[in-house]
């Protein structure tokens, strides 16, 4: 059967009897679905119009043919969300009818999921979650052969860590900590895909109400999938989860927000494009943000900054309420790449770039080097302003109304205790004094400079600003 012929089929057998046998229709489909071998990639496998059932897509690795080839596995993905209220909602939907999920970051979002689940029972299990109200598409995907780490808190208290850790120990399991941005996590190493279930079952009877599933270090993810949330709105805002904890073990503080593991589903790059292109750069950060400057003739260049998700198996960056950029080669420095504007959709240009060489990467640059939101200062109109900096030099203002402007950045001899900007290519320049830096935040006194002036000048403005991980908005 062809890949077209089953969702023919499950359409036509839809049509035939009506939505009242719909969910026969549906589950003989999947029952014969998950017999066929998997090509990597996804399909449709069931949607019958006007029925609310819920279309299912799958993403296999290569030769993986239903149960066979490994331990038949799977990951079934209830959604992916921007908003944390809504991962809780979809998250406790899934408790409250006796299954047990997991939370993933992943691209600022947060995925609510079912691990470890026997190929077998899927149709029943996708039954069950049309059935208590979700719809839209589900993903389902494979469970890779490594083993993962299960975390069940992370504490800024050291008695609250005491606490979540001891519990585990007197169900049995053998926990561990792990200090992380100021944070003390408490988490579960070297879990094997086939006991996954079983031990988040552990974990909630011992009065934990919320985990997040990683793989172990040094191993490759899951294929990526994404969805919207239930009901398809609040996908405007980045994502911060704020799962909460059994009260057993006291109150949970939110996990620190991810970044991204470089190179794999983030990119830090700047692409400099040829003269006479539209464009004049694409930039990305690890952050989940793009900046692309766009040539005006001989007016100021325009400024799109944003959010991107990046699919790296089909080297395609979605840029959020942009377009869809495709890489198609790279060789060294060299880039070639596709772009379809979300405006004009069938506008696919083509472009060459050449990748620019960041400035030389140390712990202080890392943290430095990110975008942040403006929570206090001096300056009239200022907070809930974003400055993004880049470890390109890219130095950008984004403002509340959406404009934006770029403008350069470097540190002042290698001391990470004053960094320079420019708005001109360093004809004139102005200095910033950091106060204080840190994971979650980051403070900067700024004087200003008289533009006029070739070189170096300040204006005594005393400006100050206080920042925090723009993520955590």
């Amino acid at each position: 059967m062809t890949r077209l012929a089953l969702p023919f089929a499950f359409l036509s057998a839809c049509r035939l009897f009506g939505a009242a046998g719909m969910r026969k229709a549906l589950l003989g489909c999947l029952l014969f679905f998950f017999a066929l071998p998997f090509a990597q990639g996804a399909e449709v496998i069931g949607v019958c119009p006007d029925t609310g059932v819920m279309t299912v897509r799958l993403r296999m690795r290569p030769g993986v043919a239903g149960d066979q080839g490994g331990h038949g596995l799977r990951r079934i993905q209830a959604g992916a969300f921007r908003e944390p209220a809504n991962a809780e909602r979809a998250f406790n939907t899934l408790r409250n009818a006796g299954l047990s999920p997991i939370f993933e970051q992943h691209m600022g979002y947060t995925r609510v999921a079912l691990p470890g689940i026997d190929a077998r029972h899927i149709p029943y299990l996708l039954d069950m979650m049309r059935g208590i109200g979700f719809g839209g598409t589900i993903w389902i995907r494979e469970e890779t052969d490594a083993l993962h780490r299960i975390q069940v808190g992370a504490f800024r208290e050291p008695a609250n860590a005491e606490r979540a850790f001891s519990t585990l120990r007197n169900a049995g399991l053998n926990p561990i900590f792990e200090n992380h941005l100021g944070y003390r996590r408490v988490a579960l190493a070297g879990i094997g895909a086939r006991h996954i279930s079983s031990v988040l079952n552990i974990i909630y009877r011992s009065g934990f109400s919320a985990v997040w599933l990683r793989e172990e270090p040094g191993t490759d993810e899951a294929p990526v999938a994404f969805d919207e949330d239930l009901t398809g709105e609040d996908l405007a805002g980045a994502a911060r989860p704020h799962p909460r904890a059994a009260e057993s073990i006291g109150q949970m503080e939110p996990p620190i927000p991810q970044r991204f593991p470089d190179g794999r589903h983030a990119i830090s790059e700047k692409w400099v494009l040829e003269p006479g292109s539209r464009f004049e750069s694409f930039e990305f950060n690890q952050d989940g943000n793009f900046i692309v400057v766009e040539r005006q003739g001989e007016e100021s260049p325009l400024v799109h900054f944003g959010e991107y998700a990046m699919l790296p198996e089909y080297d395609l960056i979605d840029m959020i309420g942009f377009g869809i950029l495709s890489i198609e080669s790279r060789d060294g420095a060299a880039i070639s790449f596709s772009f379809a504007p979300i405006d004009e959709p069938e506008a696919q240009m083509s472009f060459a770039a050449a990748r620019e060489a960041p400035m030389e990467r140390t712990p202080e640059t890392d943290l430095f080097a990110r975008t942040w939101m403006v929570v206090d200062s001096n300056v009239d109109d200022s907070i809930g302003t974003v400055f993004l900096f880049s470890i390109n030099g890219t130095y950008l203002v984004s403002r509340p109304d959406g404009t934006s402007i770029t403008s350069q950045w470097r540190w002042r001899d290698g001391s990470y205790e004053e960094f320079e900007y420019s708005h001109d290519n360093w004809r004139s320049y102005g200095r910033a004094t950091i106060r204080a830096m840190e994971p979650e935040f980051l403070a900067f006194d700024d004087p200003g400079f008289v533009s006029q002036i070739e070189g170096f000048s300040t204006a005594n403005a005393g400006w100050f600003f206080e920042l925090a991980p723009a993520a955590d908005f």
